[in-house]
């Protein structure tokens, strides 16, 4: 054997004897009496307190205790508040930051592992307070010792792997140096250290919780296998969230019916040609949409426009009605100048025939190249302007129509004929969600689409609103009915359009309730069944919340 051979087959041997000292395995070992590890909704150490005014979560990190005082009922950050924290027979005052916390160092207390009772003291807006808490310190995570059993069998294994090498480096005692060469990178990569691999199996490992459960960090929102959501306080001062306590009253029964806008007849109008004719602008124009017009203002002239043959008998009329004017002034003027032979008598009634004849030529002549002005009836806005210079209009033909901006009407269908009778408030809300409270003016008997028409007048701003627009009328009756009453904007829907609102169930914890809903008006809504007297529901950001994921 010369100095190769002798080399490898120490390679060989060192190799061997070191591989199997870095790979444990253990199996069929019983884990049921293992410890499950809670999930918690975060990593950082926090507690919380709460009493019938106030609402106070505090968060350790980087040896600051961050405090966020909240109103209990509404979610509502208190400011400038004087507060006081004792813990451990310590006690420091806690002054407000720039971003609303109450920041104080840190107790050395608090670095021991276990639990600490925290009390606060709150004075804010004349209500003085005591919040008592617990903040939990957990221990540091301790690394599993490696199990007696595998000690035991360590020297079976050495053992082994030492034969193995010895017979190896035999062998290789025995190749020549070209077979020795060829081994040369086997040798030396089974001889290099490798990283230790532990294996196990046979356990039953359904306990353990899932990963997703456990929030990589304790300042962003996320949302539980069972829907519920944790949101830290930062967060939810970011969100804006508000809350309201639930009390159960008695809220009128709603009936919701579709309807629409129409102008105030009282306050709108439309301008008419009476004959056909030719339009001609005045002075300054014709009228244009958005216009603000005055009553009785001439918007426009129709000139009349009539058949050849109608034409020629009003000339040869006009011709006939000269020549009568003619013959009559000069009676006139000859009685005249008769005067004291001729009865007065006569000379009057010459001159009232003269006069007569007059009226008939200024009316005939008229009627050839007058022109009949457009007044508009009402003062108000232009909202229909179908006028052009030339334009032939025929008679009764809508040319303009005007109408007041803030004053309207809204019309529905109903097929509840007792339904007028019933009616105690209306209100009528928009596609953007904009609420008009209406006055019932009433009900039609004649059906129209099977349906008898209802209408209601507009008695808040009506400015914005256009001839037409599609409303959601929400007719409230004189039945009464329990329920908890609610901003609309509580209400969100489920990917199956269901109804549901968020429920704080703790200061960071909120959980989704599917309730039954009622319109009681634009803004409000009455939920008949899913909520409970005294709890909290959001109001504000709702929207938001289901959007965690």
């Amino acid at each position: 054997m010369n100095r190769y051979q002798r080399l490898l087959g120490l390679f060989g041997l060192l190799g061997l004897w070191v591989l199997p000292g870095l790979v444990f395995t253990h199996g069929g070992e019983d884990h049921g009496d293992a410890k499950i590890v809670a999930a918690t909704p975060s990593a950082r150490p926090r507690l919380e307190a709460s009493s019938p005014d106030f609402q106070v979560v505090a968060i350790l990190r980087d040896r600051t205790l961050a405090l966020y005082l909240d109103r209990y009922a509404t979610n509502e950050p208190v400011l400038n508040a004087r507060m006081t924290v004792e813990s451990d027979g310590q006690s420091q005052p806690a002054v407000a930051s720039a971003d609303g916390a109450y920041p104080v160092n840190a107790i050395a207390a608090w670095t021991t592992p276990g639990t600490h009772e925290v009390i606060v003291t709150v004075d804010a807006e004349g209500v003085s307070d005591i919040l008592i808490g617990n903040l939990v310190i957990p221990s540091p995570p301790a690394i599993a010792p490696v199990p007696a059993s595998h000690v035991g069998w360590r020297w079976l294994e050495w053992l082994g792997a030492g034969a193995v090498g010895l017979l190896l480096g035999l062998l290789l005692g025995r190749r020549g140096p070209a077979t020795t060469v060829a081994l040369l990178p086997l040798l030396l990569g089974l001889s290099l250290p490798s990283p230790p691999a532990l294996a196990h199996g046979g356990e039953d490992h359904s306990a353990d919780p899932p990963a997703a459960i456990l929030p990589t960090s304790g300042e962003r929102a996320q949302r539980f296998p069972d829907g519920s959501l944790f949101v830290p306080k930062p967060v939810q001062r970011v969100l804006g969230l508000r809350t309201t306590l639930t009390t159960r009253q008695e809220l009128p029964r709603t009936v919701e019916l579709n309807g629409h806008l129409v102008a105030d007849p009282n306050q709108s109008g439309r301008v008419q040609a009476t004959q056909t004719g030719r339009i001609a602008p005045t002075s300054d124009g014709l009228p244009y949409l958005g216009q603000a017009v005055n009553a009785d203002q001439v918007l426009a002239y129709v000139i009349p426009v009539a058949a050849s043959i109608e034409t020629a008998s009003q000339k040869a009329l006009l011709a006939e009605l000269d020549s009568q004017l003619d013959l009559a002034t000069r009676r006139l003027n000859r009685l005249q100048q008769l005067a004291g032979s001729v009865a007065a008598k006569d000379i009057e009634e010459a001159r009232t025939e003269l006069n007569g004849l007059r009226q008939r030529r200024a009316a005939v002549s008229g009627g050839l190249s007058g022109r009949e002005p457009l007044r508009a009836p009402v003062a108000g806005v232009v909202s229909v302007a179908s006028l052009s210079a030339g334009q032939v209009v025929e008679a009764r033909q809508t040319l303009v129509e005007i109408i007041n901006p803030a004053a309207w009407w809204a019309e529905a269908l109903t097929f509840d004929p007792a339904l007028a009778q019933q009616i105690s408030a209306a209100v009528a809300q928009t596609l953007e969600g904009r609420a008009l409270p209406l006055r019932f003016l009433g009900m039609g008997f004649q059906r129209r689409s099977q349906g008898l028409p209802m209408q209601f007048q507009v008695t808040g701003d009506g400015q914005g609103l256009s001839a037409g627009q599609p409303v959601r009328i929400l007719v409230q009756t004189r039945e009464r009915l329990p329920g908890v009453a609610l901003p609309r904007d509580a209400i969100t829907r489920t990917d199956g359009g269901e109804s549901q609102v968020w429920v704080q169930t703790a200061a960071e914890r909120f959980a989704a309730r599917p309730v039954r809903v009622q319109a009681v008006d634009g803004a409000t809504v009455v939920a008949l069944a899913g909520l409970q007297p005294g709890e909290r529901v959001v109001t504000v950001g709702a929207a938001l919340l289901t959007q965690v994921r």
